[in-house]
């Protein structure tokens, strides 16, 4: 996944993920032009000063159909794990 500075980030209301580069510490967030400021999965402002952001990976999960057995697999984006019985 590539980062991109703050300044190139959707302010549309999109969900993405926030760095602050200086501390090292990430943010899932979208920004409101109501509060005017980046507010966190729980509505509240984020703690971070953040100076990149990563869009967030669209990963769907799926059941597989695989040979007759009592395992199918769950699928993840591109990754595929085993599936408990």
């Amino acid at each position: 996944m590539q980062r991109h500075p703050i300044k190139e980030s959707p302010r549309d209301g999109t969900a993405i993920i926030l760095e602050d580069d200086a501390s090292g510490t990430y943010d899932v967030a979208h920004w409101s032009t109501k509060a005017d400021q980046w507010l966190g999965e729980n509505g509240e402002p984020t703690k971070i000063t953040p100076t990149h952001w990563y869009p967030l990976a669209r990963i769907s999960c799926e059941k597989t159909k695989g040979p007759a057995s009592n395992h199918g697999a769950a699928v993840h984006g591109d990754l595929q794990s085993p599936r408990s019985p």
